[in-house]
This record gives structure tokens, sequence and C-alpha cells, in this order.
């Protein structure tokens, strides 16, 4: 089974990010399922900049296929590092925080 996004997936990021010119990347809340549709639960994210960035080593909490992010942010802190495999993402949080907020759209939209 891949990943599903809801129909506003986008629509509600790209809001907080236009209303936020300082956030750099806007992650979400996801509900888990298995492949015979069994539901693991609903994975609340953190909801404000502070919650979020403290989280970013928590992959429950910043869930990889529910950002997006401004690509001109990612670009300014040198992108995924190949240095840093496998720890490619958290790489990526720790440098967009470092310069930028990350936040979350406290609903689940993957």
């Amino acid at each position: 089974m891949d990943d599903i996004y809801y129909l506003d997936r986008l629509n509600c990021q790209v809001n907080l990010l236009q209303k936020n010119p300082a956030i750099a990347a806007a992650f979400s809340d996801y509900i888990c399922r298995s492949e015979n549709d069994y539901n693991f639960g609903h994975n609340p994210s953190e909801i404000t900049a502070a919650a979020t960035q403290l989280s970013r080593v928590d992959t429950f909490r910043t869930p990889h296929p529910s950002v997006i992010f401004r690509k001109s942010a990612v670009l300014s802190v040198g992108g995924y590092q190949v240095d840093v495999i496998p720890a490619e993402d958290l790489g990526l949080w720790v440098g967009l925080s470092s310069k930028f907020e990350l936040h979350t759209v406290a609903v689940p939209l993957l």
C-alpha cells in the first residue's frame, strides 16, 4: 500500500506557508492503516514551531511523506546531504530549523 493524501492537503499546507513567510516546511498529522484497512490510529503532530522543532527526530511526529517545503529554503541549507545518509531527512530538518520555522497542520492530511 502506498501513501494516500486527503484532497485538501496541498491547499491546507500552501495556505499555512503563504500566511507565514518565516515557515520553511509544514508537516501534517496522519492516519496509519494496514493493507487490509486495519486502522492503527491517528498520529497527532506538534502544533507550534518550537514543539515541531523538538519533535523533528521522532518519525512519528515529522512524517516525511506529509511535508511540503519551500524549495528556496531547502536550497539555502544545502538540500539533502549525502554525508549524513541514512539520516538525510533528519539532516534536512535540522538544517532548516537552524534558519527557519517548521510547523504542522494539525489535522490528518495523509
